[in-house]
């Protein structure tokens, strides 16, 4: 994480200025997570990086998760983006066949407020690339640490998004979710919406989340020799009660 930091720290940017109080900030505040939270909001590197691994920002996030306890969320937050017909059919077999989840395998910004969310799954397609605009829409029906509220939620608590109009809600690596419905796309211009809902496990908590994602892992390779990730999520079988 720190080398990461650094190389951001000297990379020519618009917001050095802003980068480089915030890595202050950081590591003078005894590593607050808090100021690694808004420059993930910010286009530079250090999101960009993070978008192939999320470990640096992972693990201290994790060490540090019961700080942001004020920020856990419930509540619907939407995702727009764009899909291939191949990626959507990972959705379509997750709702048909009973007992699968889907593992979110990287942070996910969200938006509390769905029509910023549309605006993104209508963006302009590169190439005229064959893909559909599709609307995620996701229920955390119960409290959960796993989807940080990045928005202003008390007077000492302000927003840490760089972008406060989009009421973002970041959501972690590795959350639980269940295909509920979908509401197919009449044609590849209009929307495909998802509807997913938050599982949460034994315990109540990430890091009883981290330990079956690390079983279920192990029990994958061991199965099939390799692991096959689907999308922006890695597909299992719930083989525990739901909570």
């Amino acid at each position: 994480l720190n080398g990461l930091l650094k190389e951001i720290n000297t990379e020519n940017s618009d917001d050095y200025v802003k980068i480089n109080d915030l890595i202050k900030e950081y590591e003078k505040n005894d590593n607050s997570v808090e100021q690694l939270l808004h420059l993930y909001t910010l286009e530079t590197k250090f999101y960009r990086t993070l978008k192939k691994d999320c470990l640096p920002l992972a693990i201290p996030l994790f060490i540090q998760l019961p700080k942001l306890k004020e920020r856990y969320f419930r509540g619907l937050v939407y995702r727009g983006m764009h899909m291939t017909c191949e990626e959507l059919l990972i959705y379509q077999r997750a709702m048909k066949i009973p007992g699968t989840v889907l593992q979110t395998r990287s942070f996910s910004s969200t938006s509390m407020n769905r029509s910023i969310a549309e605006e993104f799954a209508y963006l302009k397609k590169k190439n005229n690339e064959k893909r559909f605009c599709v609307l995620l829409v996701f229920d955390f029906p119960n409290i959960c640490d796993q989807a940080i509220n990045l928005t202003r939620v008390s007077i000492d608590k302000p927003c840490l998004s760089e972008y406060e109009d989009e009421q973002e809600v970041l959501i972690l690596p590795w959350t639980l979710f269940e295909v509920k419905r979908i509401q197919e796309a009449a044609d590849e211009d209009d929307l495909c919406i998802i509807y997913l809902t938050n599982i949460i496990i034994p315990n109540k908590n990430l890091m009883s989340t981290l330990k079956w994602s690390w079983v279920e892992f192990k029990k994958k390779i061991t199965k099939e020799k390799k692991l096959q990730f689907d999308c922006a999520f890695q597909k299992y079988k719930l083989s525990m009660g739901k909570s």
